[in-house]
């Protein structure tokens, strides 16, 4: 069970990698057609770029096989990546979510830190427990202790890191006497 565990997430882990080029072509297709764009040529180009997403996705599973020991199906890494591609593009059809805003804010805030720590950190897990007698609670732990990561990161790390940059410019901008947009002059605050 571990294993298979392992291996949904090493596949998932698969087309993740993909993500700086080949998914990210379908995403701004995607982004292409929610903002009304209908023609063959979008069409095309969304089908090619799904098609190398899927193929970029089996193809690196050689290099994931070496580090882990193990064997993925392609078939199941295709469907996955598929299936996360259809997610993403049912997402952009959803209008209003029934959620307060702050947890809307927070569970967009967490995106990026948890993309970039569940991987590094769920590998280490997994490779430090080795064979566990509940693999489904491993790999609850390990899900539930990234997403805490992940939030700390993001509300104690990068939200008062954007606050200091933004802030440092302004100022910056300010001493200058650069304008904004609007014309208005920017205000130091430091």
């Amino acid at each position: 069970m571990l294993r298979a565990l392992t291996n949904v997430h090493t596949a998932q882990s698969t087309i993740e990698q993909t993500t700086p080029t080949e998914t990210s072509h379908v995403s701004l297709l995607i982004y292409e057609y929610y903002r009304g764009r209908r023609d063959a040529r979008l069409f095309g180009l969304m089908a090619v770029s799904i098609g190398t997403a899927v193929f970029q996705a089996i193809h690196k599973l050689e290099r994931i096989g070496v580090h882990t020991s193990g064997s993925f199906d392609p078939n199941i890494v295709a469907a996955i990546c598929l299936v996360s591609i259809a997610v993403i593009f049912l997402a952009t059809r959803l209008r209003r979510l029934p959620l307060p805003p702050a947890v809307l804010l927070a569970a967009g805030g967490i995106t990026y830190p948890l993309y970039l720590l569940h991987m590094q950190a769920g590998y280490v897990i997994f490779l430090a427990t080795g064979p566990s007698r509940n693999p489904a609670l491993a790999a609850a732990l390990v899900v539930c202790g990234a997403i805490i990561l992940a939030f700390a990161v993001w509300r104690f790390v990068e939200r008062p890191l954007h606050r200091w940059t933004k802030n440092s410019m302004t100022a910056y901008a300010g001493k200058r006497g650069w304008k904004s947009k609007s014309g208005r002059e920017y205000v130091g605050l430091a």
